[in-house]
């Protein structure tokens, strides 16, 4: 899936897996209308598909499959996404007076100096900010097209956000795929002694 997609996907309001808890849910909460209230807006929405590296000053992008640098724009994209939540917010308020205030707000947060102001906010709330050596730290998981290879074990498991995982080899696992070439070799360096062949494919 492309980052594209993945961003289509993102759902207008954004549920939490912690969202079971008795904290209300995004589409509950008062928001404030300031830049601080866009950045928690923003981050509860899409707190699950995101990432920013302060070191880097870069925005990381869940695309299914891997962390990926945001180098054309797709947070904005989803900054555009929760300006539309702010209107919809406004439309479910009661009070004719806040519904007008919120209202306002939703047209001026569609500024490209709010947008920017909101994701600057973003950066630091709870779950957005990531380390560059937090990514890519396990140097046994292989991370392939159809899935994550876990190269201790030998075992491919899915796609997981918590891998932190920002690398892609482009091609499909397959369990039972045949390996020729590499068996060719084995066979001509190690002058076809079998034995010596199967020590080296069990230590390697």
């Amino acid at each position: 899936m492309t980052i594209q997609k993945a961003i289509n996907n993102v759902s207008e309001i954004y549920q939490t897996p912690n969202d079971k808890q008795k904290t209300a849910r995004p589409s509950q909460k008062d928001y404030k209308c300031t830049d601080a209230g866009n950045g928690e807006r923003f981050a509860d929405q899409h707190r699950d598909s995101v990432r920013y590296s302060h070191p880097e000053k870069a925005w990381y992008i869940w695309d299914q499959k891997r962390w990926t640098r945001d180098n054309e724009g797709f947070v904005r994209q989803l900054a555009k996404k929760t300006c539309k939540t702010i209107y919809a917010a406004a439309e479910k308020e009661n009070d004719g007076d806040k519904r007008s205030r919120i209202g306002k707000w939703a047209a001026s947060s569609e500024s490209s100096f709010r947008q920017k102001a909101m994701l600057e906010m973003a950066q630091s709330e709870s779950g957005i900010p990531i380390l560059p050596e937090d990514l890519d730290r396990d140097r046994f998981l292989l991370n392939v097209k159809n899935g994550t290879i876990n190269l201790r074990a030998g075992k491919i498991l899915p796609h997981r956000k918590t891998d932190l995982i920002t690398k892609l080899i482009p091609i499909d696992y397959k369990l039972d795929a045949l390996c020729n070439k590499w068996l060719e070799f084995l066979e001509l360096i190690m002058n076809g002694k079998r034995e010596l062949i199967d020590y080296l494919c069990r230590v390697a």
